[in-house]
């Protein structure tokens, strides 16, 4: 009967990128913006209750068309981040029962804190609307695109539609309009912020047998049990 342990300290330094000089751009998909994805669905919704095929063929093509965009999304370094930190440990049995079997359990635990986190985009984008508004004036972390001409068009449009006496009752509540451009790149930072701690059993046994002029047969079999992963 073996019994063995160990245990063992490590750290990560944060590298260039999160802690040195220029950071990571990328685009970031799937964002919605509530102001612009309201203001579009406003008119897309307004110009479908037209009585002129083309405008309602416009509010078809535009509704839901800014609930779901693409973003820049800029994540610049940080030189406060501290070094990640883990410890290991395990413990375990092996039991030799001849020469030709053995089996043993082992159970290991790991634990690592102030993990290096990329701040989602979307925490960003939440905390930067209840701080600013919906509209972002005044966001740091947050650009907004101008007002392009396909916007304009798409505002004339749905005047134009409400110019028409036969679409009175349809633009009795206001012909809607954008307010902002659409929502064009964010940046979050590098932080401290995760921990990880896992632990489990490792169980091995191992068979050995000869087959005289056969030559020999070894039979083995591994698995691990996960208990926490927090």
């Amino acid at each position: 009967l073996l019994v063995r342990s160990t245990y063992s300290q490590g750290f990560r330094a944060p590298n260039l990128a999160e802690s040195g000089v220029g950071g990571v751009y990328a685009q970031r998909g799937g964002m919605r913006d509530k102001v612009r994805c309201d203001e579009t669905n406003a008119i897309a919704n307004l110009l479908i209750k037209s009585v002129t095929t083309t405008d309602q063929d416009l509010g078809k093509s535009l509704l839901n068309s800014n609930c779901s965009i693409n973003i820049g999304g800029l994540t610049p370094p940080n030189p406060n981040l501290q070094p990640e930190k883990a410890k290991i440990s395990t413990l375990g049995l092996v039991y030799q029962a001849s020469k030709q079997f053995d089996v043993s359990l082992d159970y290991w635990f790991v634990y690592r804190r102030n993990e290096i986190v990329r701040q989602d985009f979307t925490e960003v984008y939440d905390q930067a609307v209840e701080k600013y508004g919906p509209a972002l004036i005044g966001a740091p972390n947050a650009v907004r695109a101008p007002i392009t001409d396909f916007d304009k068009a798409n505002m004339a449009a749905v005047a134009g539609m409400c110019a028409n006496p036969a679409n009175a009752t349809a633009c009795a509540g206001g012909v809607p309009k954008y307010s902002v451009g659409i929502l064009a790149g964010l940046t979050n930072k590098y932080m401290n912020r995760g921990r990880t701690m896992i632990d489990g059993f490792d169980i091995d046994a191992h068979a050995r047998f000869d087959l005289g002029g056969y030559g020999k047969l070894n039979l083995g079999s591994s698995a691990t049990i996960m208990n926490r992963n927090a």
